[in-house]
């Protein structure tokens, strides 16, 4: 028997890298081959009968020469060679044509893993159509022999009458004479010797033959000695009434004709089943159709069907699954104890047998236990098994059951079951090949659509690359027409698909420009190589530049098919890259020649660029700083504030700005620099360190020490002149209390009735009193308001009575020169947010300068105007309000108007000036009114009058007036009499003449007084007397005031810590009301004190009417 692996194989390959790739693999699966390579069909016809080749591999394109070719040479040749094809390029198609032609299985060289299965299967279907052939040959040659052998055995001869008597017997041999039992048979009648059926067979013949002189040949059966014998008579006439029979005994022969019958039987069944599987699967319903057949041509008493499983661990299983008996036999299709047989452990002795001789033939008395007693129990008494194996893989196994003799099974009926067995594998291997391939197809469907799919989206992407893409790209053919083209190529060139498609370069560009695009495209076709050119190219009349890269495509066959370029228009791209050269070259220039050092640290503070000017600021070398760390060259005190400046660029990746430090120059001095510094980034975004620019501040930091000891001298020297006019307010106001307190007294008459002289007397001392009180309160306003001292107190305020009490001030004066004073006010003006009393006392000095400056009988309008934001002459686009104060005065000259808003500056400085002033008035109102965001402007005409107008913004808080009802007075006339119950008041003054004009009023109104000359003494008066009420002044000596009122604050009796005090001081300086107050103080006045106003405080303090 062929070895299974042993393998003569011819191989139809024209590569030798297939060729080994195929050899590896078929060892690799184990075969031993023994091969020969060809490649031509010339070569095919002379090896074909060279040597007994068990198989052809065919690759399926070969130099001029095909698989379908070298299949039909080896099919002229009538050798039966299985023929496979194994091929990278086959298609489906292809290969079941060439499965239809005869091939016997075809493969992928990508995918050879059902080569080794294939090859064996082909080799046993080889096998078995070798051992057909065999048989059949055997058949004939045993039938010649039968036919050599009957003709060389002496027949029996003898001739008989038309009446069927016996005339002459020609031959009978020795073995033979029983057929008369020793009696000469001549002249008795053939009824005498043989069976009535048979002697009429014989007249029956004779006659025919005498009758129509044709050779009459039948067969008969004869019983020789209780044997059955088969005899071939032969009739021929040999005369008018007699005839030849010649007899010979063929009982071998008819036996071995039997025996070929019931081979053909078994071989036409076979053919009929194998027939069946090619259509039918393997399954219960073909063994239901096998199974009769089989048992009926092989005399079976049962034939059955087990099948074979593998369970997880690999164990092999088996079970009955169908099963044919004849009648009268039991069935042991439900036998459990045929079910789920562990093939090794259950039937170790039935399996060997299976593995080393592939066949059980033998009475079950032959079988060792305990597998015997399965057949014994199911009455069995000889069995004819033979294994089911797929793909080197068993799957079962077919078998055939004899109840009732014991008995080896005839070799044909063996050779049909192994044969049967043989095509139910075959016919499995194709179902599993056929599920493979099935997967396969199902694979290589899955593979083109997911590839089709693939193809698509590719081709989609392509589109849109194409369609999207800014680049202009484009494809021609050989001979230079476009074949390809995106939108961007349309739209540079304006054009449409069709007008491009076809033409060449000609048709869109100038001649010269063509020109060159045709010279660089035959530079590639030339080369076959990969080139990149700069074109210059005029493009609706503008030249543009282009970075063109141009390659080329080839088919599928290698050959050049297609050229195709790329372009980007790098016209800006080159105009920027110039720019930006020159505007490298620019900064380089400022770099190199900036007074300021730029450089870049690492994030670890190493420089890691400087500009060139350092060494010509700081005095060392480039290298001496380069790659170093900036601490060594910053003073120690300021490395801190360095580093925390680093970090926080590093950090929040943001810019900071104005560091201070000092740098160590060469010589050793220390030079101060600041620095403004970015965040620099590498490649990839990421912060790596900063990008500073360091500026010497060196002569700023010398120019802002000496600043700071000039400002120290200039607080000192303002602190001198604050000291200053608070000692001259002081020591001014304080005798001029007195004065205008006991002029305010004796012009009441408190001290007794005075004449018409005496009054005129007193009013001149009251004004003048009030002039220098004037004086020294505009010196105070105007010192404040250059010190930056002076506080608006802002507030919604009606317009219509800040008008009226203004003119209600200098209205006794006008009457006096009988000047006609006027008020153009309109109906229902908003308020406007002022500082009340400022803005009257701007009112005020305006309008007592137009009465001063206009003669007797003159007029004085003071106007009120609301101008819109649109209006030009608005303040800066808001709402505005102008106050007008019109005169028709004396007038200013031009060259005088630039004077008039300067301290102490007079237009009339002369000594014997018509009117008297201090020239602060002015200077005065332009600052207040400075200080509300508005403006003062004056037009004037000499011997016609001025018009002095102030624009004042709206406020936010301007409303429009409400109605209200008068207001009472606050308190009655303070001139009335006091009431019996005189309060007692602790008046704490250390000037003699200050504290008799006000003890003499006080007693005068009615009140009781006690005195104190310090705070230490006014604290014990307190604590003595328990006053009503304490007028305190500030400056006094041992204790000030305010520190005499915060000890009366803290007094544990509660009657004294609240008693009201009112402070009293002449500083009359910023922060010296709050500061009264602060201390614990009710109310403050400053001196000279109205004593009116004194005497009306004084009553709402006590509750007084």
């Amino acid at each position: 028997m062929m070895d299974p692996n042993s393998l003569t194989l011819l191989l139809l390959e024209d590569s030798e890298d297939d060729e080994l790739l195929l050899l590896r693999h078929l060892k690799r699966s184990g075969f031993d081959v023994v091969w020969e390579r060809v490649q031509t069909a010339t070569e095919l016809i002379t090896a074909l009968p060279k040597c007994p080749w068990n198989l052809i591999i065919s690759d399926y394109n070969m130099s001029g020469f095909t698989a379908s070719e070298a299949l039909s040479l080896v099919q002229q040749s009538r050798l039966d060679i299985p023929f496979i094809v194994v091929s990278g390029t086959i298609g489906e198609t292809v290969a079941v044509a060439l499965m239809k032609a005869g091939a016997n299985d075809y493969l992928m060289k990508n995918n050879l893993t059902r080569l080794a299965e294939s090859i064996r299967r082909e080799l046993r279907e080889a096998n078995v159509r070798k051992q057909r052939r065999r048989a059949e040959t055997a058949l004939l040659y045993s039938q010649t022999q039968t036919r050599a052998f009957l003709a060389g055995i002496p027949d029996i001869i003898f001739v008989i009458g038309a009446d069927g008597i016996y005339q002459e017997v020609l031959s009978i041999p020795p073995d033979r004479d029983v057929c008369f039992g020793g009696i000469d048979p001549v002249g008795h009648s053939v009824f005498d010797f043989s069976l009535p059926e048979l002697a009429e067979l014989k007249m029956r013949a004779t006659l025919q033959a005498i009758s129509t002189g044709e050779l009459q040949v039948y067969e008969q059966a004869i019983e020789i000695n209780g044997e059955q014998h088969y005899e071939e008579v032969r009739v021929v006439k040999v005369d008018t009434d007699e005839a030849m029979l010649i007899i010979r005994d063929i009982t071998e022969q008819k036996q071995a004709e039997l025996k070929l019958a019931k081979r053909d039987r078994y071989m036409t069944a076979l053919v009929e089943i194998q027939q069946l599987l090619l259509s039918t699967p393997v399954n219960q319903a073909l063994y239901d159709f096998i199974l009769p057949v089989l048992a009926e041509m092989s005399g079976a008493d049962r034939a059955y069907v087990f099948e074979q499983v593998r369970d997880e661990a690999h164990d092999c299983w088996v079970s009955q699954t169908v099963e044919w008996c004849q009648p009268g036999v039991a069935s042991q299709q439900n036998n459990p104890r045929l079910q789920n047989l562990h093939c090794q452990r259950d039937l170790p002795w039935l399996y060997e047998q299976f593995r080393t001789v592939g066949v059980v033939n033998c009475p079950v008395s032959q079988i060792p236990w305990p597998e015997r007693q399965y057949l014994v129990d199911q009455g069995i008494r000889s069995i004819l098994e033979v294994p089911l194996i797929a793909n080197g893989e068993m799957f079962g196994f077919i078998g055939l059951d004899d109840c009732h003799a014991e008995k080896e099974w005839d070799a044909v009926e063996a050779e049909m079951l192994r044969s049967l067995a043989t095509a139910i594998a075959l016919a499995k291997e194709r179902e599993q090949a056929a599920t493979a391939l099935a997967n396969l197809n199902q694979e290589l469907e899955s593979r083109v659509a997911q590839r089709t799919a693939a193809l698509q989206k590719s081709e989609a992407q392509l589109q849109a690359f194409l369609n999207f893409a800014p680049s202009i790209i484009y494809a021609k053919d050989l001979q230079g027409r476009y074949t390809l083209v995106n939108h961007a190529f349309l739209e540079l060139f304006a054009c449409r698909f069709d007008d491009i498609i076809g033409k060449t370069e000609d048709a869109i560009f100038l001649p010269q420009d063509a020109a060159q695009v045709r010279q660089n495209d035959q530079s590639i076709l030339a080369d076959e190589e990969f080139r990149r050119f700069e074109e210059v190219l005029t493009i609706h009349g503008k030249q543009r530049t282009f970075l063109s890269n141009k390659f080329l495509l080839r088919d599928s066959e290698g050959n050049l098919s297609n050229l195709c370029g790329i372009s980007i228009d790098i016209t800006e791209r080159q105009e920027a890259q110039q720019l930006l050269a020159s505007s490298e070259e620019k900064f380089r220039n400022l770099v190199e020649n900036a007074n300021d050092i730029i450089y870049i640290l690492n994030s670890d503070g190493i420089f890691n660029y400087i500009s060139p000017n350092w060494t010509e600021i700081l005095g060392h070398d480039i290298d001496e700083v380069l790659n170093q760390p900036f601490q060594p060259f910053v003073h120690p005190k300021d490395v801190s504030q360095c580093l925390a400046f680093l970090d926080r660029i590093l950090d929040t990746g943001q810019k900071q700005q104005g560091v201070e430090y000092r740098v160590k120059h060469k010589d050793g001095s220390w030079r101060w620099h600041t620095s403004n510094a970015s965040p620099h980034y590498d490649s990839d975004g990421n912060i790596v360190g900063c990008l500073g620019i360091a500026h010497d501040i060196s002569d700023r930091k010398q120019a802002e020490a000496k600043l700071q000891r000039t400002n120290t001298q200039l607080a000192r020297a303002t602190r001198l002149k604050d000291e200053f006019l608070a000692n001259m307010s002081h020591e001014l106001r304080t005798p001029l209390n007195a004065i205008l307190g006991m002029t305010e007294g004796l012009q009441e008459q408190v001290f007794g009735s005075l004449n018409e002289g005496q009054l005129k007397a007193l009013g001149t001392i009251e004004r003048s009193s009030n002039h220098l009180l004037t004086l020294i309160n505009d010196i105070l306003d105007l010192s404040k308001v250059e010190a930056g001292q002076m506080e608006l107190h802002l507030a919604p305020t009606s317009v219509a009575t800040l008008c009226q009490n203004s003119l209600s001030f200098v209205r006794q004066q006008a009457l006096k020169k009988q000047i006609q004073l006027q008020a153009d006010i309109p109906d229902r003006l908003p308020d406007i947010v002022v500082d009340e009393r400022r803005i009257n006392q701007v009112l005020i000095n305006l309008l007592s300068n137009a009465v001063k400056f206009t003669p007797t009988g003159g007029e004085i309008t003071l106007k009120v105007e609301l101008l819109d934001a649109n209006d030009q002459q608005s303040l800066a686009d808001i709402q505005t309000m102008r106050l007008s104060v019109i005169d028709t005065g004396i007038g200013i000259a031009s060259h005088d108007r630039h004077k008039l808003f300067r301290p102490f500056v007079q237009i009339d400085g002369a000594l014997n000036r018509r009117q008297m002033g201090t020239g602060l008035g002015l200077a005065l109102v332009k600052r207040i009114v400075q200080l509300h965001g508005g403006q003062v402007e004056v037009t004037s005409e000499v011997g016609v009058g001025s018009c002095f107008r102030v624009d004042l913004p709206l406020g936010t808080g301007s409303t429009m007036p409400q109605q209200t009802s008068p207001l009472k007075p606050a308190s009655s006339d303070p001139n009335l009499p006091a009431s019996p119950h005189q309060p007692l008041i602790l008046l704490a003054e250390d000037n003699e003449a200050n504290l008799s004009t006000l003890s003499s009023y006080l007693q005068a109104k009615g009140y009781e007084l006690i005195v104190a000359r310090t705070g230490r003494e006014a604290l014990d008066q307190v604590a003595v007397h328990a006053p009503h009420l304490i007028l305190m002044d500030v400056q006094m000596p041992e204790m000030d005031g305010l520190e005499a009122i915060r000890q009366i604050r803290q007094m544990p009796n509660p009657a004294l810590a609240q008693v009201p005090i009112i402070a009293l001081t002449a500083l009359a300086m910023k922060g010296d009301r709050d500061r009264c107050i602060a201390a614990g103080a009710n109310y403050y006045l400053s001196k000279p004190v109205k004593l009116r106003d004194l005497v009306t405080q004084i009553q709402g303090l006590l509750g007084r009417p």
